[in-house]
Formats: C-alpha cells, sequence, structure tokens
C-alpha cells in the first residue's frame, strides 16, 4: 500500500481527484481518532480542510480550549501536525501531515525493517520512537537503559548514531507552541492565560514530564488515546551505569564504532523515524523483485545495488518529494560491491539496458550507469492498475485495457476482431467498465447535425484516471476493514 502511494501520489505528476481526497482524508481522520482519541479526531478533521490558526481550529471543533490545545500537542508530539509559526503567536498555523498518519498503519512493517538492519536493539529504538514520537537522545537511551540495563548505554548510542547515519533517524526542530487563547473579553498576549504556565511541549522522559503530565490527565484523557508520558514504573538504573540526565543530549560515538565519542554540539534536538527512507526501501525491494521476475535475480542485484547506493535522500525530505533518479554508478564499483566478473556483469547490464530499466552515460575512463525510475514506476503503476481490471472484469476485462492502452482509441469491433470475443460480451464489459469509470468514450460525429445514428464512438483509457481510482479503491478498503475489525471487536465485548 505505502510504495502504491509513492509511485501514484507522490511524483507529483498529477492531482488527486476530489473523491480519492475525500476518503484519503477520511481515513486519515479515522486513524487519529482510533489512536489519540476523539478530540484529537475532531482536530484533525478541522486540519483537513487547510492550514488553520488556533482559533479557527476552536470554531470548527465546537471543543474547549483546553482540550484543543491537548490534542495539538499531542499531535505534534506524534509528528502528525506541523507549526507554522506566524508573525505573532495568535497566527501561527497548524498543518496536518496526512502521510506521516497513514504511515501510523505501516509501523509493524517499519519495525520490522530497521530490525532486520540494525538487530533487536535497532529494533528497540524504533519501537521508542514510533511509541512516543520525538525525542532527545538522552531521553531514548535512558528509556531503554532502564528498561534493558544488560545491554548498556554505549550499545544503545552505538546503535543510534548508525540509524542517524543511514537516515533512518532525522533530526526536528523543536517544537513550536500552540497560539495563546483569544477570548472575547480577554487582551492578545503570549500566555495561555493568566497565571497558567505555558507547557513546554517536551519529549516524553524530559524535565517537562510532570507538566505533560498536568496536561494529559487520567481523569481528561479520551479513551484508547495514546499517551506520549513515560511509564512510572520503570525499573531502577545499575548501580554501575553512567548516570543520564533527563532531556539532555548524551554523548554520542562516531560512526567508526568509537564509544567514546564527543558531545553532539546542537542541543536540544528531537530525532524521529525517517518514514521517507522506509518508503524508499520498501520501494527499493518492489523494484528488485519486479526485474528479478521480468529478467534475472543477477539483474535485481545489480538494480538493488545501483538503487541502495545512488539515491540520497536531501535533509528537507518529504513524502511528495521522494528521489525520482540515480546518481551514476562505473562498473568497476559495481564489479567490485557483488563480486561479478566484467563478463558477467556487462551481460546483466546488456539485459537491463535492452528493457530500457537503466540509462548508459559514457565516460572517458568507465561506463557509468543510472536507473531508469521514471519508467519503472510506471510499469508497476501500470500492471497495478491491470491487476484491478483483472479483480473487477475478469480476464476479459484485463485484456481489453491493455487493448486501449496499446491502440489508445479504438472502436467496439475493433476491440472485438483483437480480443477474439463475441460482440455481446465486449459490450457488456465496455459498458460496466465505461460507468464505474475506468474507461473513457469520445463521441465523433459524421456530420454537422450530430446524431447518434451518424456517429461513430472511441473508446479509451486514462492511466491518470485509472491510478487515481486505484488509489482510491485502496484508501476505501482500507476504511471499511477498520470499520468492520471495530464491529467486530465491539460484538466480542459485548459477549
Amino acid at each position: 500500500f505505502t510504495f502504491w502511494c509513492t509511485l501514484g501520489r507522490r511524483s507529483g505528476a498529477y492531482p488527486l481527484p476530489r473523491i480519492v481526497k475525500m476518503h484519503k482524508l477520511q481515513l486519515v481522520v479515522d486513524i487519529v481518532q482510533d489512536h489519540f482519541g476523539q478530540p484529537a479526531g475532531q482536530v484533525a478533521a478541522a486540519l483537513c480542510k487547510g492550514r488553520q490558526t488556533l482559533q479557527s481550529v476552536l470554531k470548527d471543533t465546537d471543543l474547549s480550549f483546553d482540550k484543543v490545545r491537548r490534542a495539538l500537542i499531542l499531535l505534534i508530539q506524534h509528528n502528525c501536525v506541523n507549526s507554522i509559526k506566524g508573525a505573532q503567536p495568535a497566527n501561527d498555523l497548524y498543518d496536518i501531515d496526512v502521510d506521516n498518519c497513514i504511515m501510523r498503519l505501516r509501523f509493524a512493517a517499519v519495525v520490522r525493517l530497521i530490525q532486520d538492519e540494525f538487530g533487536e536493539n535497532g529494533g528497540l529504538i524504533a519501537m521508542e520512537l514510533l511509541e512516543k514520537g520525538r525525542l532527545l537522545k538522552g531521553e531514548i537511551v535512558e528509556a531503554l537503559t532502564l528498561r534493558f540495563p544488560r545491554v548498556g548505554q554505549k550499545v544503545f548510542l552505538l546503535t543510534l548514531n548508525k540509524m542517524i547515519t543511514q537516515s533512518f533517524v532525522q533530526r526536528v526542530p523543536e517544537l513550536a507552541q500552540c497560539s495563546p487563547k483569544i477570548g472575547p473579553t480577554e487582551p492578545r498576549g503570549r500566555g495561555f492565560g493568566r497565571g497558567t504556565k505555558r507547557p513546554r511541549a517536551r519529549g516524553a522522559g524530559g524535565k517537562d514530564a510532570d507538566d505533560l503530565a498536568d496536561i494529559f490527565s487520567a481523569d481528561e484523557q479520551s479513551p484508547g488515546a495514546s499517551s506520549p508520558l513515560p511509564s512510572s514504573t520503570s525499573p531502577p538504573p545499575p548501580e554501575d551505569a553512567e548516570e543520564l540526565v533527563p532531556g539532555k543530549d548524551v554523548a554520542l560515538p562516531d560512526a567508526a564504532g568509537d564509544a567514546g565519542g564527543t558531545q553532539d554540539p546542537v542541543s536540544g534536538v528531537f530525532y524521529r523515524i525517517n518514514y521517507c527512507q522506509c518508503v524508499m526501501i520498501f520501494r527499493t525491494a518492489e523494484i528488485k523483485k519486479f526485474v528479478a521476475k521480468r529478467c534475472t535475480e543477477q539483474c535485481g542485484q545489480i538494480i538493488q545495488l545501483m538503487l541502495d547506493t545512488g539515491q540520497k535522500l536531501p535533509d528537507n525530505c518529504t513524502m511528495a518529494n521522494l528521489p525520482t533518479r540515480t546518481a551514476a554508478l562505473a562498473v568497476s564499483t559495481m564489479c567490485e560491491k557483488l563480486g561479478y566478473s566484467p563478463e558477467r556483469l556487462d551481460w546483466g547490464l546488456q539485459l537491463l539496458l535492452r528493457a530500457n530499466f537503466v540509462n548508459e552515460q559514457v565516460r572517458k575512463r568507465d561506463k557509468e550507469f543510472t536507473v531508469n525510475l521514471p519508467r519503472l514506476s510506471a510499469i508497476l503503476k501500470q500492471n497495478a492498475a491491470e491487476s484491478l481490471l483483472h479483480h473487477k472484469f475478469g480476464a476479459m476485462g484485463a485484456r481489453i485495457g491493455r487493448i486501449l492502452l496499446d491502440k489508445k482509441l479504438a472502436e467496439e469491433k475493433q476491440i472485438q476482431e483483437i480480443a477474439l470475443a463475441p460482440a455481446k460480451e465486449i459490450r457488456q464489459l465496455l459498458s460496466k467498465m465505461f460507468q464505474a469509470g475506468y474507461i473513457q468514450m469520445q463521441e465523433v460525429p459524421r456530420t454537422t447535425e450530430r446524431k447518434p445514428g451518424d456517429s461513430f464512438f472511441l473508446w479509451s483509457l486514462d492511466l491518470t484516471k485509472l491510478y487515481s481510482l486505484v488509489l482510491e479503491v485502496v484508501y476505501k478498503t482500507i476504511a471499511n476493514l477498520r470499520a468492520r475489525l471495530r464491529a467486530e471487536r465491539a460484538a466480542m465485548a459485548a459477549v
């Protein structure tokens, strides 16, 4: 699901239709409400309309100021909402991150991916960050050291350093504060209210945990909401463990593995899981699987090497602007890393060149190759669309789709001759596919009177609209499955 959205939506080649956006936003609201409670779901529904100030959210939700403030702090802590500071605190804007909210459905796959890459310690760090949102390095190491004293602080630091180096964990700016409460009789000010201490929305486990505990009190928190606060029943640290100051960065070992390290020059920096890196790895795995099936396993390994070494995430990368091209990789480098002979590697590269999966760049000393990501993405998207047509309309429906993709425009009689099927069956399938919106029909009049009897009709398939329908089916299916799961759980609870 995540990979398909990456191929279809993230490229920015076409806008999503309104109905697809509707299903997507409904799914986002359902996820937020399920994970954080009813008030957070109402705030998310208000923010799905666009960027809004705190006063706008208050008007749309009809919730109290304290509930809206708690919900915003909670959503910001868990990377579901971004805060954009304005010229004045009252002008601060809040924007929901739709992609990050949907990625919450992929937490199990993210943990499994990081655990395969960095071992059990990496999986523990990923679970800590996914459970509590954004944390300081000292808070991550402190929480894991208290829970697993036998592993040791240095091991967690070394693993965290590797995850940061390989972009699985990224830095995020410090949390922005909510706008002040502006009542009808209260002047604009920078505080939340007279005599009220402003919470600092720090990560869980820091010095401001007591402030957050007052905000997210047990009697006011909605049922089912996920609290970012640390557990109060954590085991005591071992006697020989180095003392860590909560909320303070700890010494981070260098990339070479030296546990001594130096103090991080940037203090107060929060960290979170980099979803873009995970999605890019999911995309690489799917492309490698497709190339290995289409060509050979050796070609799949070559493509995976080129994608792993040639894709670099920029600092401001989001789901909407993942890399669409790779850096050039020399033949000598591929031979060294894969352990192939030049003749064997050249044979695999020739297969990839014939399929137009790679592009060759001739240099003075050595040949270099890049992955043709746009073509591979287009093929995978087309395969997914044909699979949907096959599921909806059978093998003949998928055949009609391929004919329309090949011919661009075709009459019913021409489709019947190519598909080798009865005219009645072709006419019925074309009618069903047209009513469902999967194909389009264009009337071409023979005369200026535009009589239906004097016109002929051409059928076509717009891939852009078809991709949008695939996304609509995906979002709607996930929402229906979640609704069915809640109904079954309620039935079981009643029993």
